[in-house]
């Protein structure tokens, strides 16, 4: 499932995982994250830019004191950096691969061909499995 930042709640973060879906979620700058070091910052704060691609495994925190482990994956993008939380049952490693695609498919998705931005719809259904919510 991909799933742009205005749902980005540890609440459906924690329930996908429950249910089994693999998501792909763009994370707010102001989401905060805890390293496999125990490093703890907001991500707009520690990455205001990202001159490299990096990936790594955090625990997202949220309001209520919860928390769910998941991938990083941080690139730039024209205007600002890509935050975003990748987690799939038995595998962490090919969400990053995805990012072009993904960002190109929100572009295309949200203002371009389909338009789906100015049609005032909120979720879409792409096919079997796979879903776009914006």
């Amino acid at each position: 499932m991909l799933l742009d930042r205005g749902f980005d709640r540890l609440s459906l973060t924690r329930r996908l995982q429950e249910w089994g879906m693999g998501f792909l979620i763009r994370l707010r700058r102001k989401r905060e994250v805890e390293t496999e070091t125990g490093e703890r910052f907001l991500l707009g704060e520690r990455y205001p830019e990202v001159p490299r691609p990096e990936r790594q495994r955090v625990r997202l925190f949220g309001r209520g004191g919860g928390e769910v482990e998941v991938g990083l994956f941080l690139a730039q993008g024209k205007r600002e950096p890509w935050y975003l939380a990748f987690w799939a049952p038995g595998d962490g490693e090919s969400g990053y691969r995805l990012r072009v695609w993904i960002e190109e498919a929100f572009r295309d998705l949200k203002g371009r061909g389909f338009g789906l931005d100015r049609r005032g719809l909120r979720r879409e259904a792409l096919g079997d499995g796979f879903g776009f919510c914006s």
